[in-house]
């Protein structure tokens, strides 16, 4: 098994800027960030799913971790089934956590322009329901056209470490 440090190819701490009021903010706020690329291949949602939770594990974010990978399977695994087809087929997981804001932020970036649309399904569909579970966990998500592909995008809140255990430290 890998290391966590071997696993995780961009990682960085910076001082955000000020934050709104209404979030409530009572500690510093700093951004963390890690990114990775996966190929288009049968292994590479389980992949993402294993950097996320080593990712979320190294910055101590426990509280809805298993929202948390759902959203990532079904965002990695929307990317995978449409962005597939072109030449260079890959997706770029990106999360962000902003401690103030005590949310993680999931990115998907693909290759492909088609945006995703959320259709009702019936009871008897079999696929199709990513997105509405995406949007049923989280506070928001969104989608990006960008230059030569898309970003989907969704936010979870979570709760610090310290809160998670009954410490009224900051």
């Amino acid at each position: 098994m890998q290391h966590i440090t071997e696993d995780i190819q961009a990682v960085y701490e910076a001082p955000s800027s000020i934050l709104p009021s209404d979030l409530g903010l009572v500690c510093p706020a700093f951004v963390r960030t890690a990114a990775r690329s996966f190929a288009a291949d049968p292994c590479a949602v389980q992949q993402a799913r294993t950097f996320a939770s080593n990712v979320l594990s190294r910055w101590e974010i426990t509280d809805r971790l298993d929202e948390l990978l759902l959203c990532i399977s079904e965002l990695a695994t929307n990317a995978l089934c449409h962005a597939s087809a072109t030449a260079d087929a890959h997706f770029l997981l990106c999360l962000t956590h902003l401690s103030g804001h005590q949310a993680v932020r999931i990115e998907v970036h693909d290759r492909s322009e088609r945006l995703p649309v959320m259709k009702h399904r019936s009871r008897l569909d079999e696929q199709g329901r990513g997105l509405f579970l995406v949007e049923q966990l989280s506070e928001r998500w969104g989608v990006e056209p960008r230059a030569g592909g898309k970003s989907v995008w969704t936010e979870l809140q979570t709760q610090p470490a310290a809160k998670q255990q009954g410490s009224s430290q900051c």
